[in-house]
């Protein structure tokens, strides 16, 4: 995706996206955010892996927002 090109993601990036999700969703994604928050992004994988979620995420919301 264009928008979301890999060098804008930074930790500190991704807690305000994290943020901006809880408000729009509940429940799951919510702890996982806390959670990967917790840890520091201590664990790079477990990061890569959370960032590639939060662009498929962030490009569904997006598409949504588009078909609405």
């Amino acid at each position: 995706m264009a928008v979301q090109s890999a060098r804008h993601f930074s930790p500190e990036r991704q807690k305000i996206q994290c943020k901006g999700d809880e408000r729009q969703r509940e429940g799951g994604l919510k702890l996982i955010c806390r959670k990967q928050q917790n840890q520091g992004y201590q664990d790079i994988q477990g990061y890569q892996d959370h960032r590639l979620h939060h662009q498929q995420r962030l490009s569904h919301s997006i598409e949504h927002l588009h078909a609405e």
